[in-house]
């Protein structure tokens, strides 16, 4: 009791009422304490689990525990339409479905759409998805097939990305 009656004394409130500091100065800290944890957040949240091949390996060994990607393979030879399958684990999905993107090798958005399972996503067991994305390889004679978790919270502890590398 005695600990939470001095936790309550030392509201902004009691601060004022005995002249310990001044207001300004009791609005300044708040804001310097709201602005530091702020950038701490940003700071543990600017990264997101990735595949990528530059990846560490705790980070790829987790994401291949999630999703396992039959098709394509790395490296594979593809052609429009690219046909994407494997299974990945509840989490991956909203409403069923996750994101694909197909970049070229410079970036260039060649395409994207979603990719749904006919499973139960609703558990953390794997449920198979299936996507067919359409795409103009133009100039390019390759790209990188990224696959975005659902990830409706925004949370960037939440973000997962596999990248694969495809040849058209």
């Amino acid at each position: 009791w005695r600990a939470r009656r001095t936790c309550l004394s030392l509201t902004k409130s009691s601060l004022l009422h005995k002249k310990a500091i001044g207001p300004m100065r009791v609005h300044s800290f708040l804001a310097g304490a709201i602005a530091l944890l702020a950038l701490a957040a940003c700071a543990r949240n600017d990264e997101t689990k990735s595949a990528a091949p530059d990846a560490p390996e705790a980070a790829r060994a987790e994401l291949y525990r999630e999703l396992e990607l039959e098709s394509p393979r790395p490296g594979a030879l593809v052609d429009s339409p690219i046909h994407i399958f494997g299974r990945a684990i509840g989490p991956w999905y909203a409403e069923g479905a996750f994101t694909a993107k197909l970049l070229a090798t410079d970036g260039t958005l060649l395409a994207e759409g979603p990719v749904e399972t006919a499973g139960d996503w609703m558990s953390v067991e794997f449920a198979p998805f299936e996507a067919h994305l359409p795409f103009e390889k133009g100039r390019y004679d390759g790209g990188t097939l990224v696959l975005e978790n659902a990830n409706p919270s925004g949370n960037m502890e939440s973000a997962r990305t596999l990248r694969v590398d495809v040849r058209f």
